[in-house]
């Protein structure tokens, strides 16, 4: 494999670039374009004087917010990287949203055309963003493709007001998706993903959402929710706020950032990527420490093995917020190996490990072929340490790790107080406020979506008598051992709380009357084979009802307070059910 990048300027340039070079017209060479130029013309232009010297070459690329090149990052140019396959073979392909709007069956055509003849290694995908939903392409891409690696990115503009392209050979598209795939047993490809974003404020909740359109959270039109943290201008300029504050969520340990893409009348927002129903999310801030940190593993990773060609995908975010580290990377970066890329809206990241599909912040990929390697570079054992870095990376990470640090301690100090005025003091479970803000909740849901729940009232039986025989200290004990004992047999979804005194009461999500009733009388039996201690036992009495349609939350309370004391009147140690 070799690779040759050049500053396109004009057509005699180019064409004395490639004879120094020796760049000779082939099939196996893939040629890559990142441009801040987005007219139609300039590109058109562009791919015919290409396509005049090297008529056999295959050619993809996309507009750009910031080209990589030699080590900078740069604006408004244009980036054409020559790559020339030793062994791989490689297969063009796209998809126009025009004739497939359906971002899904969009992928899934464009998966499909690259595996018609064999799997291939690696996809490179450079994609349109509105109205594609990216995260969605991808997965239709890989449907088909599972055990190859997916890399690529959304195409971007220097300005929020041009129109972003992608292309191959002689074709633009501003709606739709180019590929390569690239096949072959001597193909090495390699992602990894840069952790640029920490979370910030309280968790949200996604309420509301159709398709990549979030209409809601906590109950609240998303650009309400924007405007309320990051002002009122936040809805003016939602794609500036949303660029440098996006939203994070985490699954399986790691952090999804999701860029907006437009803001709608409704107060709804759509956005790049997938939010789901139910999840939680929060505001995002980037995290330089992080971000450096990964840097100097990728470094010290690449120095061991340095690849035929690195790609860099940094965000739009990255370049405004962390343009000096970006910078040290493709410098670094193209020390050890050539390095090329574009500043993108967001990159495709997908490995038969990592089953992610989209993320905003910096992807790097590198390719290697057959048994290439650069092992004569003199740092190739050399560990990256602070020394390589510019001083504004150095002051950034600074004043990164003191925001992170008092960010956390706040935190901190917010969750103990929610935690002082949520819980009961004695036994942690929830008090009685947080528990009528809960059922207020629940009660919502189920009237909206009709689902069913159910709520167990219950208390301890002549627990007047353990106080005054055994002290109020053996009442307590009695009290913190009966909240472990119930949160040992109610399911994770269950929802306990202190009433008042040594009465309780447990939401039931998704519960009808059976299923609650047998939640209760599992409890009740371990309470009542239950000893405290050595002399003191004790039994519950309990109250068990189900959400009704048209109920208010003062008719449910009451039906299971009824409950309750038919339980009591009735000889005490049993549960009742009543409708």
């Amino acid at each position: 494999m070799r690779t040759h990048s050049l500053l396109y300027n004009d057509a005699t340039d180019l064409k004395r670039s490639l004879q120094a070079a020796r760049i000779r017209n082939n099939e196996r060479l893939l040629v890559q374009i990142f441009s801040g130029n987005p007219d139609i013309d300039f590109l058109y232009l562009l791919l015919h004087e290409i396509h005049s010297l090297l008529p056999d070459c295959s050619i993809i690329g996309t507009t750009s917010a910031g080209e990589i090149y030699q080590g900078m990052v740069l604006e408004n140019s244009t980036i054409i990287t020559f790559i020339q396959f030793d062994q791989a073979n490689f297969f063009l392909s796209h998809v126009s949203l025009d004739h497939h709007p359906n971002s899904l069956e969009a992928g899934q055509l464009l998966g499909l055309q690259l595996r018609e003849s064999a799997s291939p290694a690696l996809i490179i995908c450079y994609a349109t963003g509105f109205p594609l939903n990216a995260e969605t392409l991808a997965r239709g891409i890989i449907k088909h493709n599972p055990d190859c690696y997916l890399a690529g990115g959304l195409a971007a503009t220097p300005k929020s007001q041009q129109t972003a392209l992608v292309f191959y050979n002689d074709t633009l598209l501003e709606t739709g998706a180019v590929a390569v795939g690239i096949y072959g047993q001597s193909l090495h490809p390699t992602l990894h993903f840069s952790p640029d974003w920490m979370m910030l404020g309280t968790p949200m909740e996604v309420t509301e959402i159709a398709g990549n359109r979030l209409k809601s959270i906590n109950g609240i039109p998303a650009v309400q929710i924007f405007r309320r943290y990051l002002g009122d201008d936040a809805g003016k300029g939602i794609n500036d706020a949303c660029m440098q504050f996006p939203l994070l969520t985490e699954r399986n340990g790691r952090l999804f950032a999701r860029k907006c893409k437009a803001a709608h009348r409704d107060g709804s927002i759509t956005f790049s990527g997938e939010l789901l129903p139910g999840e939680s999310v929060r505001f995002g801030i980037v995290d330089p420490v992080s971000a450096m940190d990964a840097s100097k593993q990728l470094i010290e990773q690449i120095q061991k093995d340095p690849p035929g060609v690195v790609f860099m995908y940094p965000s739009q975010a990255r370049k405004i917020l962390l343009r000096s580290l970006t910078t040290d990377d493709a410098k670094m970066l193209h020390g050890l190996a050539p390095t090329t890329g574009f500043v993108t809206m967001g990159q495709f990241y997908y490995t038969p490990e990592h089953q992610d599909f989209l993320h905003y912040a910096q992807a790097i990929l590198t390719i290697s072929e057959g048994g290439q390697r650069r092992l004569h570079l003199a740092k190739s054992d050399v560990k990256s340490s602070d020394s390589d870095y510019s001083d504004d990376t150095l002051e950034m990470r600074a004043l990164s790790h003191l925001v992170n640090t008092t960010s956390r301690e706040l935190e901190e100090a917010n969750q103990s107080l929610e935690r002082l005025a949520n819980t009961d003091a004695l036994t942690g479970a929830y008090n009685r406020r947080k528990m009528l803000d809960i059922l207020d909740d629940e009660l919502k849901r189920a009237q909206r979506y009709g689902h069913p729940f159910s709520i167990i009232m219950f208390d301890i039986d002549d627990f007047k008598k353990v106080n005054d025989h055994y002290g109020h200290q053996a009442g307590d004990d009695v009290l913190i051992r009966l909240v472990e004992i119930v949160h040992e047999e109610i399911r994770d979804t269950d929802i306990l709380s202190r009433w008042g005194g040594e009465e309780f009461l447990i939401l039931c999500p998704e519960t009808d009357l059976q299923g609650a009733y047998e939640n209760a009388e599992r409890i009740r039996e371990s309470v009542m084979q239950t000893k405290f201690n050595t002399e003191i036992s004790t039994t519950l009495s309990m109250g068990v009802t189900c959400y009704k349609p048209e109920d208010s939350l003062d008719e449910i309370l009451k039906r299971a307070d009824q409950g309750l004391y038919h339980s009591k009147d009735n000889g005490k140690n049993r549960s009742t059910n009543w409708e």
